[in-house]
């Protein structure tokens, strides 16, 4: 059987999380009180299979946790990704720079419009979205991806032309549907729109 992290938890670990995961599926915000009480049930029981993973309480099994619940909230419940999400302690290096909900709020506050969203399972863990945000009629629009592991955004083109996006998108999809995210943004700068050239200005009659 193929090594994965599924195969790689300990029972502890599988029995905390799958505690945690029955705390989010009994969930309900017509009872504040149970709420509340369930929400932190759930959040003890992440915080300890991380503990089990980082092996000392702090900001490392904080973010451990912070990953397990986010998950849990979005509905995935597969325990091999709720163990591969404790298990990683700091962002590996991606060539993308990411940031905070509040800090890409401010970033792109000047960027109005809808998200054309372009897939959802892009990245290793296949838990990564990349939208197109396009006003009305408009050529050009903010492209950026989000993880939903680590709740965070990345801004991959401040003015990306959808001829642009819709031919980087083929071409990801024809080089691997999960393609990283760095990989592209490479794809991207292959492919700028193509320009129509203009026809030369009548001759003046003198």
């Amino acid at each position: 059987m193929a090594d994965t992290p599924a195969t790689r938890y300990s029972s502890s670990q599988a029995q905390l999380l799958g505690m945690a995961t029955a705390a989010q599926r009994g969930l309900d915000l017509d009872d504040p009180a149970d709420f509340y009480y369930r929400q932190g049930t759930r959040d003890a029981y992440a915080y300890a299979a991380a503990l089990l993973v980082t092996g000392r309480p702090g900001d490392a099994t904080r973010a451990a946790a912070d990953r397990v619940t986010h998950l849990l909230g979005e509905g995935i419940t597969d325990l091999g990704v709720l163990v591969q999400a404790t298990a990683i302690t700091a962002r590996p290096p991606t060539g993308v720079d990411w940031v905070g909900k509040v800090s890409f709020d401010r970033l792109t506050r000047n960027h109005p419009g809808v998200d054309h969203d372009l897939g959802y399972q892009w990245g290793a863990r296949r838990d990564i979205r990349i939208s197109h945000r396009l006003t009305q009629d408009a050529t050009v629009g903010l492209l950026y991806a989000y993880d939903r592991t680590w709740d965070e955004y990345a801004i991959l083109d401040p003015a990306a032309h959808v001829e642009t996006v819709a031919r980087t998108f083929h071409a990801a999809l024809d080089t691997d549907p999960h393609l990283p995210v760095a990989e592209f943004v490479k794809l991207l700068r292959q492919h700028p729109p193509t320009v129509t050239a203009q026809p030369d200005p009548p001759a003046v009659q003198l």
